[in-house]
């Protein structure tokens, strides 16, 4: 293990740099999955950001590691899934739509910690940097349009149906939430017991979005996403629908604006009669709040170099290079580059002092995952901190030993 120094950062630069994802198809195939979804991932341990969208808008899906929602509380037991809460969606203002489509292109850099995308919107090519913030659970999309006109936009805070949601604006704040099954339901109003009462919760997210650096023109909220009252697209067979809120602003040619998300709540907000539990913020209040203190570019490149600080310092802790003189072995570089791609899904969804993550990470984008979504106490919830320890990254396993010394009270 080597010392943190300028030639470490160098190497580092040098050995993590080096790989990155590729998608060049919109349709980002493998975007909505009982699984791990198969694009760009993004996280800060608590929540997470995956991508997807399609030819005529660009979509982040928005998992949070503690929206998880009590599935079973007859008798004395308590189970637990985790589920998805919902994403944002950037596309044309209106019925807008491309007349025709360029060229799309992705890239996912780990060493930065940000996805880069160029796409076609509104008949304007639009580049699009997207990063979650590793401080503060705040995604930021920088979007500059590389168009010779002005294009009109819509920034579309979405939560998925079939749970309880709702929809808002605040001035120029779009917001949405979601909450897990309420609790109350006929079988526990009549057969839960009193142990049972205690233990179960009701949990709400909220998902915010505002705009810096453009005039908001319009703001909407409280629509299904049916591809008929605001013209957006038909969601999926199966798929409940999709509650929104949205603001409009537009572009000038060459302008860069920012659209800035806050992603507040999860965990045990309320309890078993819906009071809100110590210790625990209103969503809607703290996400308002949070948006606040955004109004300038400034804000922004603060939020931004503490992101860089964080993930210069995670980067430096160790790395490896297996590569190095040895002729351009293709099996050592596939070795490492599956290395440094584990050691960044580690620190995107894992972090000390936030819920240890399940099966599928901090990356849930529907209401069914697969084994629920939980703790299976076999390998898999434990695989993943494999080689958490032997990378000098050991703080990070710390939630794992949280879950299974919270379970012992329960005797599992």
């Amino acid at each position: 293990m080597k010392r943190h120094n300028a030639v470490d950062w160098e190497a580092v630069q040098k050995n993590v740099g080096r790989y990155t994802g590729q998608w060049t198809d919109p349709a980002l195939h493998g975007q909505e999955s009982n699984r791990l979804p198969d694009t760009a991932l993004m996280g800060n341990g608590d929540i997470g950001v995956s991508s997807g969208g399609n030819a005529n808008e660009k979509t982040f899906y928005i998992g949070k590691g503690n929206f998880w929602t009590v599935t079973g509380q007859d008798g004395n037991t308590v189970t637990g899934s985790v589920r998805t809460v919902g994403g944002i969606t950037l596309k044309a203002a209106g019925k807008l739509r491309n007349r025709t489509h360029g060229g799309f292109s992705e890239t996912q850099d780990i060493l930065r910690a940000e996805v880069r995308t160029v796409q076609t919107i509104a008949d304007a090519e639009l580049h699009i940097k997207t990063w979650t913030s590793a401080t503060e659970n705040i995604i930021v999309m920088e979007i500059t349009n590389n168009g010779a006109v002005q294009v009109e936009l819509s920034v579309v805070p979405f939560v998925r149906k079939g749970l309880p949601v709702s929809a808002a604006v605040y001035g120029d704040i779009a917001l949405v939430t979601r909450d897990t099954a309420d609790p109350m339901g006929i079988n526990a109003v009549f057969f839960a017991s009193e142990e049972v009462r205690v233990k179960a919760w009701r949990s709400r997210a909220a998902i915010a979005a505002k705009v810096i650096g453009a005039r908001v023109t319009e703001a909407r909220s409280g629509g299904e996403d049916n591809g008929l009252l605001f013209n957006w697209s038909v969601t999926k067979g199966g798929d409940a629908g999709r509650h929104v809120a949205a603001i409009s602003f537009a572009v000038l040619a060459g302008q860069t604006v920012y659209v800035v998300t806050a992603v507040t709540g999860g965990g045990k907000t309320y309890d078993f009669y819906g009071k809100l539990n110590p210790g625990q913020r209103d969503p809607v209040g703290d996400a308002r709040d949070i948006l606040s203190g955004f109004s300038s570019e400034r804000d922004i490149r603060r939020l931004r170099e503490a992101h860089d600080a964080w993930w210069n310092e995670y980067w430096r802790a160790s790395y490896v290079d297996i590569i190095s003189g040895n002729g351009g072995d293709t099996d050592l570089e596939t070795v490492q580059r599956y290395y440094y791609g584990a050691q960044y899904m580690l620190a995107c969804t894992a972090r000390e002092g936030k819920v240890a993550p399940g099966l599928y990470g901090v990356w849930v984008t529907g209401d069914n995952p697969a084994w629920n979504g939980d703790y299976t106490l076999n390998y898999n919830f434990i695989a993943t901190w494999y080689g958490a320890g032997s990378s000098n990254r050991a703080s990070f396993i710390r939630p794992a030993a949280d879950a299974m010394a919270d379970f012992m009270q329960e005797g599992y």
